[in-house]
This record gives structure tokens, sequence and C-alpha cells, in this order.
């Protein structure tokens, strides 16, 4: 995400699962660039769906090249 306010709630929520673990990056989604890979990423909370045709498009390819391969995407879209 690219608010930080929604991190921080993030943040919050995700203390109440101390065996859960993640990364919070605060990032523009679609033009991030971290020089690493995940073996899923998550896109919560119906982002993907506010996203215009292009920036849905440039998102999935960011994503696309942050993933390992066998990797797990995930996107609530509702």
């Amino acid at each position: 995400d690219n608010d930080m306010g929604m991190l921080e709630i993030l943040k919050t929520n995700m203390s109440g699962f101390p065996n859960f673990k993640s990364d919070v990056i605060r990032t523009d989604l679609t033009a991030f660039h971290l020089g690493i890979s995940f073996g899923s990423i998550l896109l919560a909370c119906n982002t993907y769906s506010t996203l215009e045709s292009y920036n849905r498009k440039m998102a999935l390819k960011r994503v696309k090249d942050h993933l390992l391969p066998n990797g797990i995407f995930s996107a609530a879209v509702f």
C-alpha cells in the first residue's frame, strides 16, 4: 500500500497474531522494484478492483516479477 495510515492499521491488527510473519512495505503498486522475491503476495481490501485497467496490468506485472517460481498471488476482489 502507499497509505501509511492504512499500513499502521495493518500492523496493529497483525500484532494480535504473533505466529504470523509478514513484511509490510509502503510502495506504489504499479511501480515497485524491491530486488527480492516472495513465496506469496496478498493484495487485500479490494485494492485491485479500484485500479484503472492500465494500472491493473502494471500491478500484475510487478507482482509476477516479485513471485518465486510456483509462488502464490491472492487478491480480494468484490
